[in-house]
């Protein structure tokens, strides 16, 4: 099932611009990076470059269901590999790089932000 186009911040100006910055919408976006840790790392990182709540969450959630099998509402218990595209200003808001794609800086989670095992 598709996602409507319009959702969020870009509701009411139609389909976001081709290959955009996810976080401002930027259009023609060539760099990127990819984080990799549990799914609520993953969430925050992004929302550190911009992007609210709701959007971090839904792609999260979003990439669950369809790269790693998870229920609605489920995220996986092994850490998530999220690519974004994400321009150069965006990233430099929670302190990181980007690379010309298809390279990519590889960011893991620290091992000190990791939640108890077994716990929130």
């Amino acid at each position: 099932m598709s996602e409507p186009f319009g959702i969020g911040r870009h509701a009411g100006r139609g389909p976001a611009p081709f290959e955009s910055c996810i976080c401002c919408f930027k259009g023609d976006t060539p760099t990127g990076m990819l984080l990799v840790g549990e799914a609520e790392w993953v969430m925050g990182a992004m929302m550190a470059m911009g992007v609210p709540l709701e959007e971090a969450q839904g792609t999260v959630e979003y990439m669950a269901r369809t790269q790693y099998g998870c229920l609605p509402g489920h995220v996986p218990e092994i850490d998530m590999e999220c690519a974004l595209r994400v321009c150069a200003d965006c990233a430099g808001k929670a302190g990181l790089q980007v690379a010309k794609l298809p390279q990519m800086w590889r960011y893991p989670q620290p091992e000190h932000l990791r939640l108890p095992e077994g716990g929130e």
